[in-house]
């Protein structure tokens, strides 16, 4: 008599070895024969002519397999670490989660200035249209957004200590997710149409300011309780200088300016301002006396967009010009106030707007495919047109044609993300 008898056999193995280059296709939202036809077209493999497209795949499928199996994890990354079903090293695990949690700056481009919702699941395929990437590549960085920002959106503490307990990610990626996360909670409007040149980290460099001028500590304290919101002292109180907005107030200010400015300004911008020096001095004080009211301190990039921005650019000012114009308007405010309120604690609350007022003017805020001049009428390219070249993204974010986005594109290394520096090249 001959029984028959089934068992289970388990292969048990002290490690796997993940390639990351197969593991930069996965992420990107390639599929294994995609991969496979990219890998064997790449410069690694092309000294081995005789390698077989089957054995490719093989190697490949087993690849993706291993990373849908890390990918249910992926929710609460800690469980990752502390799971024993997959036996990964823990640099395996955090270069992993930080993978997985790779976000583009054309995706949070898109998606800063408004709260996450079901909703901006189904935007996704115009999202990775605008942002030039893959479907998948793009569905998966919208639902880790929106995952992160469900978990920290009610927290009390450090945002950034949360972000890096709750998911264990790298302190680069979770800057970039508070920054963001910061944006989308006060829902500041950067719309396409005006605001569209504005790349994520011109963005950053904003908020940055705004966080270390207007909150309760610095951005990079990731090593304090404190939070990064806005400090509600800071916008209850700066509405308390109504005094700058009566008539005789402004005319004393404009007057000042003028004696200041006549030797610091060059002569188009000098002109420009003598005829309009009411409304800049109005534009400016208006715009801090109304940080305390919601919708307009959401509309706080477009109304320096369209009451500074705009009538600079046609009045010929150079970043030079903007600076000397902030720079002489901050000590004749601080001046006027201490010489009518008598009140310090007022003078460094608006010394404190007016430095985020400078950065933005004459950092970052320059119109889409604008000319710059210079003193002496001499044309300059203005900031947009220098966002073309300003990186490269990781293997399935492509900047331009022919990258993971397209079909039978290639696969790019990301370069360094630097944020632009505020000259403007001749």
């Amino acid at each position: 008599l001959t029984m028959k008898h089934s068992c289970d056999v388990c292969f048990t193995t002290t490690g796997y070895d993940i390639d990351e280059v197969v593991l930069d296709y996965w992420i990107a939202g390639y599929d294994a024969h995609s991969t496979s036809a990219q890998l064997l077209k790449s410069v690694m493999f092309t000294e081995f002519s005789d390698i077989d497209y089957g054995c490719m795949l093989a190697e490949v499928e087993d690849a993706f397999r291993l990373f849908q199996l890390t990918s249910k994890y992926m929710e609460s990354p800690p469980r990752l670490c502390e799971q024993r079903l997959l036996p990964l090293t823990t640099p395996m695990c955090e270069m992993l989660i930080s993978k997985y949690y790779e976000i583009d700056d054309a995706v949070l481009r898109e998606i800063v200035g408004k709260k996450p919702s079901t909703k901006m699941k189904k935007e996704a395929s115009e999202i990775c249209l605008r942002a030039n990437i893959n479907y998948y590549s793009c569905r998966r960085q919208l639902e880790n957004f929106r995952r992160i920002f469900k978990a920290v959106e009610n927290c009390k503490g450090n945002l950034l200590l949360e972000i890096r307990r709750k998911f264990l990610l790298p302190t680069r990626l979770c800057k970039r997710y508070a920054l963001a996360i910061f944006m989308c909670t006060y829902r500041f409007e950067f719309p396409r149409k005006r605001l569209g040149y504005l790349s994520f980290d011109d963005l950053c460099v904003c908020c940055i300011k705004m966080i270390n001028c207007w909150s309760n500590r610095a951005f990079e304290e990731m090593d304090t309780e404190s939070d990064i919101w806005l400090s509600r002292e800071f916008l209850a109180t700066i509405k308390d200088a109504k005094i700058l907005c009566e008539r005789s107030t402004i005319d004393e200010l404009k007057m000042k300016l003028n004696r200041r400015l006549i030797s610091v300004l060059s002569p188009a911008a000098f002109i420009n301002f003598k005829c309009n020096n009411r409304s800049f001095c109005k534009a400016v004080i208006n715009t801090g006396m109304e940080l305390s009211q919601g919708r307009e301190l959401r509309d706080f990039f477009v109304n320096i967009f369209e009451n500074i921005i705009i009538p600079c650019h046609e009045g010929r000012w150079t970043k030079d010009d903007l600076r000397q114009f902030c720079s002489e308007m901050t000590k004749e405010v601080s001046d006027i106030l201490l010489k009518l309120k008598q009140d310090s604690f007022l003078v460094d609350i608006w010394n404190r707007y007016l430095d985020v007022f400078t950065v933005l003017v004459s950092w970052n805020l320059q119109p889409q495919n604008s000319v710059a001049y210079s003193s002496d009428g001499k044309c300059l390219v203005g900031l947009a047109l220098r966002l073309k070249d300003f990186c490269s993204y990781l293997p399935g974010s492509p900047c331009g044609p022919g990258g993971p986005g397209s079909p039978g594109g290639p696969v790019r290394p990301r370069s360094p993300c630097v944020p632009l520096g505020p000259e403007i090249n001749q």
